[in-house]
């Protein structure tokens, strides 16, 4: 009963297209992923039917600002939009700000805050304050990227690309705007939707 009436609802959402097949009786469920997989492929480069998502939260990179560091009190911290809310699998986007300096060569430490309530903030939009439960602070990484050998500077100059892979892994590549350095952050944004 619980087969027919799912199929019963995805054939009147497809409309006049041709509605899913229903599993069951003499089908091969070992292959089931694989078909769907497929399927998945096939609907991408052809345009067939979607199911369209996106990500459940906007996220954002915390920027330090510059300025005279005063012992024992942290530097003030901007944040900026790096994933805006909504952004679908399989996508990517240019995050346009200007230049920021990445440390390479030594461990850096990289703040991520995400937020279910700020729905309308775009890629590259800066926030210099927010309310407490606007942005929570999620995964931080700490991470050693390996200096160019070209140049012997600390600070790289880098803009950023963001783009959330099919399987839900957010990946922020740090560009090097004076060379051809490339520098890849990732972490999975299927995991933090769920907590």
């Amino acid at each position: 009963m619980l087969r027919q009436r799912l199929s019963g609802v995805l054939n009147d959402w497809a409309g006049d297209a041709s509605g899913p097949e229903t599993l069951g009786g003499e089908r091969d469920l070992d292959h089931a992923v694989a078909r769907g997989a497929a399927y998945y492929g096939w609907a991408k480069k052809r345009g067939g039917v979607r199911i369209r998502g996106g990500v459940a939260r906007s996220y954002y990179l915390g920027i330090e600002t510059a300025g005279l560091a005063i012992p024992g009190a942290p530097r003030p911290m901007r944040a900026l939009c790096v994933v805006p809310f909504g952004m679908e699998e399989g996508t990517e986007t240019e995050v346009p700000s200007g230049e920021i300096g990445l440390v390479v060569g030594q461990p850096a430490h990289f703040r991520f805050f995400s937020s279910a309530v700020r729905k309308n903030d775009l890629p590259g939009q800066v926030l210099d304050r927010w309310q407490p439960d606007e942005l929570i602070e999620t995964d931080s990484l700490e991470a050693t990227l390996p200096a160019d050998a070209a140049t012997d500077d600390s600070y790289v100059p880098v803009r950023f690309e963001a783009r959330i892979t099919e399987l839900g892994t957010f990946e922020l590549w740090c560009v090097n705007v004076q060379g051809d350095g490339r520098w890849k952050l990732e972490f999975s944004v299927r995991d933090d939707a769920e907590s």
